[in-house]
């Protein structure tokens, strides 16, 4: 087993902060790292020791992080839009790849989360290079 860094920030975004865990591996094979989004009501903690495992089995980075509202981000004051998951796409991921210095990415998205994936990726078509969506 290779060496893995565990980051925890926050990423300063409109409306708040939004909690973010990284797993670097100690000698990556990719620049592109994999950002999982969560389940409807899910969090960074719900992923449970999944990241670390692709993060050693791909020796890549894998970012995972708590929508507004959820986890340790910060609280939601209004409810979701009815369009809430091109919002995410439109307005959030964008802040926070930003926020994060994230160039080209991959997507792993878990129910939902795998509907915002797809979004994201059809918005942001020229930098994400792969897009996985799953449903248990």
């Amino acid at each position: 087993m290779t060496s893995l860094r565990i980051e925890d920030v926050f990423a300063d975004v409109s409306g708040g902060r939004t909690f973010v865990r990284r797993w670097l591996p100690a000698l990556p094979v990719t620049g592109v790292p994999i950002v999982l989004l969560h389940d409807s009501l899910g969090s960074v903690e719900q992923w449970r020791d999944f990241p670390a495992g692709l993060a050693e089995r791909l020796q890549c980075e894998v970012i995972a992080y708590d929508r507004p509202g959820f986890g340790r981000s910060t609280p939601r004051h209004d409810a979701p839009s009815l369009d809430f998951i091109a919002d995410e796409a439109r307005s959030h991921f964008p802040v926070l790849r930003a926020a994060l210095g994230l160039g080209d990415f991959g997507l792993l998205g878990h129910s939902v989360g795998g509907a915002m994936a797809v979004v994201i990726a059809a918005t942001h078509a020229d930098s994400c290079r792969f897009l996985v969506t799953e449903s248990a």
